[in-house]
C-alpha cells in the first residue's frame, strides 16, 4: 500500500515538474517570438543585394557584386563593404518601440510621414524589397515615426533612423588612399622635398638598391605599406583629372612629395602630396587620376620619411644577452669588472655581490637599444666604453661613446652621444636619455650591499 502512495505521490511531482518547464519553455518561446516580431527588418543581411537611401533631395545607391559593395549613385565607385555591412546589421536589429496608428483613416500627415523625411529601400537577391519611411516629426521623447513599406501602421522606433537617413556617398566608398594589397608592391620610388630613394623587394626581403650595405628594417618598410592603406581620405575632392590651373593652386604640380609604387605584373600607382596655400592638404593619386583631402598629421606622417628611416636602428645592438657572463666598465671617473659566480649565479665584483637587478637592467637596456642618428663617419676611440663578455672572456659585445652635443631629431632640439659598437662599422648617435638609462653611474657606485 505505502509502495503504490510513492509511486502515485512520484508520479504527481513528475507531473508538475513536467508541466513548469513546459510552461517556461511556453513563455520562453514566446518572449522569443514577440522579440522576433518587434524586428522591422524582414531580410537577412547576408541575402540584401542594394541598399538606396532617399532624404533631402539625394539619392544614395549601393549595390553587391561578387567581390563585395560598390556605391552606384551619385557616383560611381568601390564600395567599402565593412561600412555598408555595419549599416545593414544596424538595421537588422532595430525593432519597433509601439505601434502609436493603425488602420486606412491614418493621417500621415502628424507624423511626418507625408512626405517623408526620407527613406530606406532595401532589395534582396529575390528582387523583393523593403522601404523604411521615416518621419519628419519627433515624439516627445526624441523618437521617431516609421512607416514599412505601404502598410497602414505607424511604429514608434529609435532616434538612430534619423542618423540613418544622413548618410552620404563617402561613408560607404573605398576611402583608402591606396586601394592597391600589399603583398603585390615591389618596388616603391620617392622623391620627398627633392631627396630621391628607392627600396625594392628581393627574396621577400626589402633592400635599399644605393646601399646594399644597409640593413633596412622590414617592419618599417610594411608599417609605411600599411599606412598608405589605412590613411583614410577625408574628401573627394575631383572624381576626374584635375585642371592645371588646380593643380598650380594646389601645389600638385611640383608637389614636395612624390611616390610610385610598383606593383607584381609591372604596373606602377602613383601619388603626389602638398599643402596648398589655404592649408589643405591633397593628394592626386592615380587609378582614376583624382585629388583627395587628407589631413595634416597624416601627410606630415608621408613627409617625415628619408632614406635614413627605413634602416634598422637596433642593427648596433644585435647581440645575444644569454650568452654574457663578464661585464667590463670603464668611465672617465673610473673601471669595475663584474662577473657571474658560478657557485651561486649571482653578479658579483671585487667588492662582492652586486645589486642583482641593476646589472641585468644594464644587459637588457643595452639589447634593447636604437641609434638616434646614422652618421656614417669613421670609426674614432670614445672615452666611455662597456665590454659584454661569454664564459671564455672574449668579447660578445662592445660599445663605447662620448661627445655630447645637441641635434635636431624631427625638428626638436635633442642631447645625443657620438657612439659606435662591436656590431656596427660606423660612428652614430644614441640619446642621452638612452644612455642615463643604462644607469652605469648607480653600478660604478654600488659597494657590497648583498644580492637581491
Amino acid at each position: 500500500m505505502k509502495k503504490n502512495k510513492l509511486l502515485l505521490f512520484a508520479m504527481s511531482v513528475a507531473l508538475v515538474v513536467a508541466y513548469a518547464v513546459y510552461d517556461y519553455q511556453s513563455e520562453k518561446s514566446q518572449d522569443i517570438k514577440k522579440q522576433e516580431q518587434s524586428l522591422l527588418m524582414g531580410f537577412k543581411v547576408d541575402q540584401i543585394k542594394k541598399l538606396e537611401i532617399s532624404a533631402e533631395g539625394q539619392d544614395l545607391v549601393a549595390e553587391k557584386s561578387q567581390v563585395g559593395w560598390d556605391v552606384i549613385q551619385p557616383v560611381k565607385d568601390e564600395g567599402n563593404s565593412s561600412a555598408v555591412e555595419t549599416f545593414l546589421d544596424g538595421i537588422a536589429t532595430e525593432k519597433s518601440k509601439d505601434l502609436v496608428k493603425e488602420g486606412a483613416d491614418i493621417q500621415w500627415a502628424d507624423f511626418g510621414l507625408e512626405p517623408a523625411k526620407g527613406k530606406i529601400t532595401l532589395t534582396n537577391n529575390a528582387g523583393e524589397t523593403e522601404i523604411f519611411s521615416v518621419g519628419s516629426i519627433k515624439n516627445f521623447q526624441g523618437d521617431a515615426f516609421l512607416r514599412k513599406n505601404q502598410d497602414n501602421r505607424v511604429f514608434v522606433v529609435s532616434p538612430t533612423w534619423f542618423s540613418k537617413l544622413e548618410k552620404r556617398p563617402i561613408d560607404f566608398r573605398d576611402r583608402r588612399l591606396m586601394r592597391k594589397s600589399n603583398a603585390r608592391v615591389q618596388h616603391l620610388s620617392f622623391n620627398i622635398a627633392g631627396k630621391k630613394f628607392e627600396l625594392a623587394s628581393k627574396n621577400d626581403q626589402w633592400i635599399n638598391p644605393a646601399h646594399l650595405d644597409w640593413k633596412l628594417d622590414q617592419n618599417r618598410v610594411r608599417e609605411t605599406l600599411t599606412m598608405l592603406n589605412a590613411t583614410e581620405v577625408i574628401e573627394f575632392i575631383t572624381e576626374n583629372k584635375p585642371k592645371d590651373s588646380e593643380l598650380k593652386s594646389w601645389g600638385l604640380n611640383q608637389a614636395p612629395f612624390e611616390l610610385h609604387v610598383g606593383l607584381q605584373e609591372g604596373k606602377t600607382w602613383w601619388i603626389k602630396m602638398a599643402g596648398g596655400k589655404d592649408r589643405v592638404y591633397r593628394a592626386l593619386v592615380s587609378e582614376p587620376e583624382r585629388v583627395l583631402k587628407i589631413s595634416p598629421t597624416d601627410y606630415g606622417k608621408f613627409d617625415a620619411l628619408t632614406a635614413d628611416s627605413f634602416r634598422d636602428r637596433g642593427e648596433p645592438f644585435d647581440f645575444d644577452k644569454t650568452l654574457v657572463k663578464k661585464i667590463s666598465i670603464d668611465s672617465s671617473v673610473t673601471k669595475l669588472t663584474i662577473q657571474i659566480d658560478p657557485k651561486s649565479e649571482l653578479w658579483t665584483s671585487e667588492q662582492g655581490p652586486l645589486v642583482q637587478e641593476k646589472v641585468k637592467n644594464l644587459i637588457n637596456k643595452m639589447d634593447n637599444l636604437t641609434l638616434a642618428q646614422f652618421a656614417d663617419q669613421v670609426p674614432r676611440e670614445l672615452p666611455s666604453q662597456v665590454h659584454l663578455m661569454g664564459a671564455d672572456g672574449k668579447d660578445l659585445f662592445s660599445m663605447q661613446w662620448g661627445e655630447l652635443k645637441k641635434v635636431k631629431i624631427n625638428g626638436v632640439e635633442t642631447s645625443v652621444y657620438t657612439a659606435r659598437t662591436s656590431k656596427y662599422p660606423k660612428m652614430f648617435t644614441v640619446m642621452e636619455s638612452d644612455i642615463k638609462d643604462l644607469q652605469i653611474e648607480a653600478i660604478l657606485e654600488m659597494k657590497k650591499e648583498g644580492s637581491q
